[in-house]
């Protein structure tokens, strides 16, 4: 078993003096400009990949402005969790008008997200840790022991079924903040959300069915899907998956517990793009 190595007071005091070094560095300061380009060159991506695939004339052609627009897809998404991270603009207001506007576009449930990833962050690794409760797949054995029917088949052959069931991400986001607003349906300030996640999602799904003819539909439809949740899984996962998971009792301190909890990764500037 796990000991840390730090007291909760003497983590906290390191913690504290991290925060105070990395702040006064100026890695924490805003980069306005670099988010400009990216704002930029995510938002014109998504909308010229999404009019290559409206005027493609063939379903190959249609098919690989479909990758091109997934990449957007994620990228997008990419700011959507800068803005719930407040790392883009100084005000909150700014960073959540930014961030649901992103939501709307590739059809996700931003107070939803932006709550599951704080607890995230919060609960790295441990019991509540929703990046780590998931469908199929078990990263202890003390997890996996817990699974049973259909479930445990999957877990079995997860080495095998790992990159596959990415392709079904967008399907199980989409599913996840329908269920959030369905508990919140009676609850006003939710309604004009739910509507906005609704029209996005009606876009992701249905649309290309009564634009286009249904080969190039189902092609795209599938396609966009597909690469996009395979891509953000592969940008998620390598982060704590396969790290040590803690009980949610663990007496151990905030920095300490986001380090061993937490993979490094060497990286190349095309990764970190």
């Amino acid at each position: 078993m796990i000991q840390p190595k730090l007291s909760i007071i003497d983590g906290t005091k390191a913690y504290s003096t991290l925060r105070h070094t990395v702040t006064v560095a100026g890695i924490l300061d805003r980069s306005y400009w670099y988010y400009a380009f990216l704002t930029l060159f995510a938002f014109s991506g998504f909308f010229l990949s999404i009019y290559a695939i409206v005027v493609s004339q063939s379903l190959v052609a249609a098919g690989v402005f479909s990758v091109l627009f997934a990449f957007f897809v994620v990228q997008v998404g990419g700011l959507v969790h800068d803005s719930g991270h407040r790392a883009i603009f100084k005000s909150a207001r700014n960073n959540d008008i930014l961030g649901f506007i992103g939501s709307f576009l590739i059809s996700t449930a931003y107070t939803n997200w932006k709550k599951r990833h704080n607890l995230h962050h919060a609960e790295t690794n441990q019991e509540n840790d929703p990046d780590i409760n998931v469908p199929f797949l078990c990263f202890t054995t003390e997890r996996f022991s817990t699974k049973r029917g259909f479930e445990r088949l999957i877990s079995t052959h997860q080495t095998y079924m790992y990159f596959p069931l990415l392709l079904l991400i967008p399907i199980a986001e989409r599913y996840d903040a329908m269920l959030y607003f369905i508990k919140r349906i009676s609850r006003r300030k939710y309604i004009l959300e739910m509507i906005i996640f609704m029209v996005g999602a009606f876009a992701w799904f249905f649309l290309p069915f009564f634009i286009f003819d249904f080969p190039k539909a189902l092609v795209v439809v599938l396609i966009y899907n597909a690469i996009s949740g395979f891509y953000l899984g592969n940008i998620f996962a390598p982060n704590h998956k396969g790290m040590i998971e803690l009980k949610k009792s663990f007496p151990i301190s905030y920095l300490e517990h986001q380090i061993i909890t937490t993979r490094n990764i060497k990286p190349s500037p095309l990764t970190d793009f």
